[in-house]
């Protein structure tokens, strides 16, 4: 009896719901759990078992880093768990076939992680495994404990595939283009993040959406997860070892020069360029954030479109941006005068962005950010890259200046003659183009022209062609939706 009374009150028992509106049988769908992370734990017991092999016999990696063939058998492991997937996706609910499939799999990620551990120091590989842990154990009982109160994170899907695809090319960037042990660290951050919420939204698609036949698929999804997290915080804590060592050596420490003719103290222009992004970057969280006011309070967007004093309101809003540039542009040097102008500034521009999203769908405004952030970061580091190559695009100016008073001019007669959807979405293609240039001109300047006390205006300049280009892409993916 008492075994029986407190049997009823354990959570795992089957007797609760794990999450409110749930239909199914509770207990089916922990004996799903339970299943899922039996396999999860043999999975990384494995990956322990053959990276521990790798790690202590040294002429294993020894074999895998100074000779040709081993060169290649790495390559083919790195690419084997990709290659596995594709037949894993098709058979991962036909047994035994599964199983060889996720052993394979396992293993040759395994090979991977051990290769990638076996070159670092054991007081990294401890801190990285006990960080993963930490990480894993804390967000799967939140995940939990969440979806036990009702929370959804499915929403979360959209996001990190963009995120991934954002990472991804971000790596492919700093492996043709190294920028140093900084970027690699930022990435591993980057990388981090998104696979901690990747861990939170798989975690809810196995309380409440994997099917009972799914149980393999679920298990790889999360064994990446964790292995790749595993991975990414070995890599940022042995880099962060290395900087430690070798801070001289790296080129954000400012010791390098950002392009072949400077002259000027590199440590100086480094500084100078962190505190360009750190505006940056609060001015795109403001954008931010007062757009989603206006998208999300839909009285707020009503009140514009429907009255005759938000109409006027709007008009304000729509102008004062410009009427803020000229005293931001005479007093950009001026503290703190300059600041509280930057912040009007920013604040009614983000008024009109939150406007122009207000009546998009959501999806297209996913697709803009996803873009804009792709080309931003892309053409960033393009120019940080070319101008320590020694190319300069200081010729760019009159050309973009040019193409922006035509832009200006097309504006205006489709203002006062409007042409069709086609005309649209090609004023937004070249709105896109412009501002790809006035991202490579101004992040030049920002390199090697601006002084040390135009911060204000460097941002201002950076931010108006990250707003121009994400409206354009929004226009053209408007227009080609409607």
């Amino acid at each position: 009896m008492w075994q029986g009374s407190y049997r009823k009150d354990d959570v795992e028992s089957g007797a609760t719901l794990l999450y409110p509106t749930m239909l199914e049988s509770p207990e089916l769908r922990w004996a799903f759990i339970r299943k899922i992370y039996s396999i999860l734990t043999l999975q990384l017991l494995l990956t322990v078992a053959v990276a521990a092999v790798v790690i202590t016999v040294r002429p294993i990696s020894v074999f895998f880093a100074t000779t040709g063939t081993g060169l290649a058998l790495y390559i083919v492991l790195i690419l084997m768990p990709f290659i596995v997937l594709c037949p894993l996706a098709s058979y991962h609910q036909r047994h035994p076939v599964n199983y060889f499939l996720l052993g394979l799999f396992t293993i040759s990620i395994a090979f991977a992680v051990g290769l990638t551990c076996a070159f670092t120091s054991a007081e990294v590989i401890l801190e990285s495994v006990i960080l993963t842990t930490v990480v894993v154990v804390s967000l799967t009982l939140y995940t939990f404990w969440a979806a036990k109160r009702g929370h959804d994170f499915n929403f979360l899907g959209p996001f990190l595939f963009g995120a991934v695809m954002v990472l991804i090319l971000f790596a492919l960037i700093q492996s043709l283009f190294p920028l140093g042990k900084t970027s690699v660290m930022i990435y591993g951050c980057l990388a981090s993040i998104i696979f901690c919420a990747y861990i939170i939204y798989d975690t809810d698609n196995l309380i409440k959406r994997y099917t009972y036949d799914e149980f393999i698929w679920a298990s790889v999804v999360l064994s990446v997860e964790l292995l790749v997290f595993l991975f990414l915080e070995v890599s940022i804590n042995s880099l962060q070892w290395k900087m430690w060592q070798e801070r001289k050596n790296d080129v954000e420490s400012g010791n390098r020069q950002l392009y072949p003719t400077m002259l000027e103290s590199p440590e100086l222009r480094w500084a100078f360029i962190r505190k360009i992004y750190s505006i940056l970057a609060f001015q795109l969280l403001l954008t931010v954030a007062v757009a989603s006011v206006i998208v999300f309070v839909r009285p707020i967007a009503v009140f514009f479109v429907t009255t005759t004093a938000g109409l006027i309101l709007y008009i304000v809003l729509l102008i004062t941006p410009f009427i803020a540039l000229c005293p931001l542009y005479y007093y950009h040097q001026k503290h703190p005068l300059n600041f509280f102008l930057l912040a009007l500034f920013t604040i009614t521009l983000a008024f009109g962005v939150g406007l122009s999203c207000a009546f998009t769908k959501g999806r297209i405004i996913l697709e803009a950010a996803i873009l804009t952030t792709v080309v931003v970061v892309s053409l960033t580091l393009y120019t940080f890259w070319a101008a320590k190559r020694g190319h300069d695009f200081n010729f760019l100016g009159p050309f973009l200046f040019g193409a922006l008073l035509v832009l200006m001019v097309f504006a205006l007669i489709q203002i006062l003659f409007p042409l069709g959807k086609i005309s649209v979405m090609i004023y937004g293609g070249l709105a896109a183009l412009i501002f790809c240039g006035y991202i490579v001109y101004d992040t030049d300047n920002l390199i090697k022209r601006y002084s040390y006390d135009e911060y204000i205006w460097a941002s201002v300049s950076l931010y108006l062609d990250v707003i121009n280009l994400f409206l354009a892409l929004l226009t053209i993916l408007r227009a080609a939706d409607g």
